[in-house]
């Protein structure tokens, strides 16, 4: 489910481009956030429109792709704003690129981290497992040995009362 319908995002942004309004007082007026406002207003002045349909298609970028926009962006000496309408990516992409490049340096960006992460041995700690496995089944049959002959010596007893 869309939350705001296409006639309201091309309303906002026409509002902002061309009625003169800041991207805060529309954000006001239509109770949305700024950075909402921003992001159309953004997108109808690259694509027009079609930039905002609410058909949403989902791009991925190699690793290359990413550590190229952050090299053009710090060559270019360009804010995340900047890089994002220049390359045609959003902003909080290349902010989470950002961090990646900065916490692991180049290499982060080649990593694919969408999806469930594997385990590369599912079976680590096997042996450890089956000895508690082992013990565990040993003192169970103690125990129900206990209960049987407790259970022979209760009944032994009440025969002799």
């Amino acid at each position: 489910m869309v939350k705001y319908s296409e006639e309201i995002r091309i309303k906002v942004a026409i509002d902002v481009l061309e009625g003169g309004l800041s991207e805060n007082e529309a954000a006001r007026k239509y109770g949305m956030s700024h950075v909402t406002v921003n992001e159309w207003v953004a997108a109808y002045s690259k694509h027009g429109a079609a930039g905002l349909l609410t058909k949403q298609t989902y791009r991925t970028f190699t690793g290359e792709q990413k550590q190229y926009i952050l090299e053009d962006m710090h060559k270019n000496r360009l804010s995340y704003k900047g890089a994002a309408k220049k390359h045609d990516v959003p902003d909080r992409s290349i902010r989470k690129w950002e961090r990646l490049y900065q916490s692991e340096g180049p290499g982060g960006l080649y990593i694919e981290r969408r999806g469930r992460v594997a385990s590369k041995e599912p079976l680590e700690g096997l042996e450890e497992n089956t000895s508690n496995v082992d013990e565990l089944i040993k003192e169970n049959q103690r125990l129900r040995m206990e209960v049987a002959y407790l259970k022979k010596l209760n009944a032994l007893v009440q025969e002799k009362d």
